[in-house]
């Protein structure tokens, strides 16, 4: 009587796995056109169709995303520097959702790149679902290529130093013919920049941009 008591046990649960304990939405393959120097999130979700807790695990399947690129997986509560091989998310009930998400900018470059990941239910490796995600950059749109052909200039006055064309965000420092900083300024990429020098001692000082070294000679 056991015996068939546990036969039919082991049935109803093969029945019961037989379907994939999770949905995928709103698409188990995505595909996505990248707009340069931005991170774009790309998410897939996973809702569980059990009546009780589920824990999802997945594996890495392929990973062709440009060396140029950056891309970061998170999954859910869990983010990583880059594509991992695997991974486990927390355990996820009727009221929360696994998740795959990457992070992906291309920065300037064009290409395109995949990234193939499984996902399963913990204990049930065989029924899981194969999410693909598919990128594809462009590059610069015909502004931006203006923008960077675009030399830098820099206008030094006495009281006042102006930037134009700085053509990506970089760190402006200037120092004083010591090498101690005294300013030090985010320089916004395509935007005019004017540093007021009025709180500086008249002398010499050394101008830091990502491009280019300047001489600075501040006057009362």
């Amino acid at each position: 009587m056991k015996q068939i008591y546990y036969s039919i046990l082991l049935l109803f649960s093969s029945l019961v796995w037989a379907q994939s304990p999770f949905v995928c939405t709103p698409s188990t393959s995505l595909s996505v056109n990248l707009p340069p120097n931005t991170f774009t999130s790309t998410q897939i979700n996973m809702i569980n169709q059990t009546s009780g807790t589920l824990i999802l695990k997945w594996i890495r399947f392929s990973n062709s995303i440009p060396t140029t690129w950056a891309c970061n997986l998170c999954d859910y509560n869990n983010c990583y520097t880059g594509v991992p091989s695997m991974g486990t998310m927390h355990p996820i009930s009727g009221l929360t959702q696994g998740f795959i998400k990457l992070e992906t900018n291309p920065f300037t470059y064009t290409g395109t790149g995949t990234v193939v990941i499984y996902v399963y239910a913990s204990g049930a490796p065989t029924l899981g679902d194969t999410l693909v995600f598919n990128f594809t950059a462009s590059g610069l749109t015909t502004v931006q290529e203006e923008n960077q052909q675009k030399e830098e200039k820099i206008l030094m006055l006495p009281h006042l130093i102006q930037f134009q064309n700085v053509d990506k965000l970089n760190i402006l420092k200037i120092t004083d013919i010591n090498g101690r900083i005294v300013f030090e300024k985010t320089l916004l990429p395509y935007e005019n920049e004017v540093i007021l020098t009025n709180s500086l001692p008249a002398g010499l000082y050394i101008v830091h941009t990502a491009k280019q070294v300047y001489k600075y000679l501040k006057t009362d």
